[in-house]
Parts: structure tokens; C-alpha cells; sequence
């Protein structure tokens, strides 16, 4: 399962059981997930994670399971927190997820 990113954002997995992470444009520059590192573009970003933080670009993502609209929903949860709709929805929290269901699935269980 591959989640969305989004307009700014660009996913990159880091080996096969590796999960995925965000890296997410701003301002021009590729900003490390992990540290406070800038870069120019998102080659140089990815290779520092890769360099400098590989306890979590080697992390595979976490099965969990998440309580959506008042019912249990196995869902993955990245490195950086994010939680992964089984549709490839990227949501920030189990409250965002919960609206997603709502307002995408037409579900308040499920």
C-alpha cells in the first residue's frame, strides 16, 4: 500500500521492508523529516536521511489498530506518525482519519 502524498510532498522508501517516509518541499528547499537540515533539492535530503538517521529510514511501518467512528480498523502508522488509510489516504492523526472515513468513505463505522 502506497499512501498519497501531498501537492508538496514526495514519499521514498528506503528498501523493501522499510516503510515509507515524507519528505515535503518548503519553500524551495527539502527539509530533513528528522533533523534540522535544509537542502537545495530532494536528492541531497533523502541521501542525508539515509546517511545520518538510518534507525528510522530503516523502520518499517507499524501495524496498528486504530478505533475509527467507534469500530476497530487495522491501519499502518509511519516512522514520522502518520497514519494510512487502506485507500492510500495520508492522515495526521486518528481524528483525521476518522473525518476521512466520514466524508470519503460515506461510513460513520466500519
Amino acid at each position: 500500500m502506497k499512501a498519497r502524498a501531498p501537492p508538496n510532498g514526495v514519499w521514498f522508501s528506503y528498501g523493501e521492508n522499510a516503510g515509507s517516509i515524507l519528505f515535503t518541499q518548503i519553500s524551495g528547499t527539502w527539509p530533513c523529516p528528522a533533523c534540522d537540515e535544509f537542502y537545495e533539492n530532494l536528492y541531497d535530503a533523502v541521501t542525508h536521511f539515509a546517511e545520518k538517521h538510518p534507525e528510522l529510514a530503516n523502520k518499517p511501518n507499524e501495524k496498528i489498530i486504530e478505533d475509527v467512528n467507534g469500530k476497530p480498523v487495522e491501519t499502518l502508522r509511519t516512522s514520522q506518525g502518520y497514519l494510512v488509510c487502506p485507500c492510500g489516504f495520508l492522515a495526521e492523526n486518528a481524528k483525521h482519519l476518522s473525518y476521512h472515513y466520514s466524508k470519503d468513505h460515506g461510513e460513520t463505522s466500519m
